[in-house]
């Protein structure tokens, strides 16, 4: 073999070897370049949505008519959390059934002499307001939590 022909040979070698070094080396990046933006996009979505349903449940973590109101000294309403309560008067109490549905208590008294009622109401800091009442009565009562 003579020395030209040698050369070619090297030469052909050098530009069979140079492409696949090439093509390595961009496979390798490839891939690191088309997962950085997935994994990133995960990432954002992963924490939005952690966002999301912490912050959901915050909101929709509403204040419970659940507990004991005092009216004006004398007059107690007393809400058991299991759908029963109590009217307690300085010299009487009155048993009652109750339901929550949306913003609207209804109160179901066992005693008939007690009448019952169907209340709005909304509770801020300490204080019950229930708007209603009896019938068509549209009264407006705030009672504060007792402890």
């Amino acid at each position: 073999m003579n020395e030209s022909q040698f050369d070619n040979i090297e030469q052909q070698d050098a530009v069979i070897q140079r492409p696949r070094s090439t093509q390595r080396t961009r496979r390798r990046q490839r891939p690191v370049k088309s997962w950085m933006p997935i994994a990133l996009i995960a990432v954002v979505v992963v924490l939005l949505l952690t966002l999301l349903i912490v912050g959901l449940k915050g909101c929709s973590a509403k204040p419970t008519i659940e507990g004991r109101w005092n009216l004006d000294g004398n007059t107690v309403y007393e809400f058991y959390g299991d759908g029963k309560g109590a009217l307690v008067l300085t010299t009487m109490t009155f048993e009652f059934d109750y339901t929550v549905k949306d913003d609207v208590v209804s109160i179901d008294f066992a005693d008939e002499r007690a009448t019952d009622a169907k209340y709005e109401f909304a509770i801020e800091d300490d204080f019950l307001m229930l708007t209603g009442g009896p019938g068509d009565a549209k009264s407006q009562h705030i009672l504060k939590r007792d402890n």
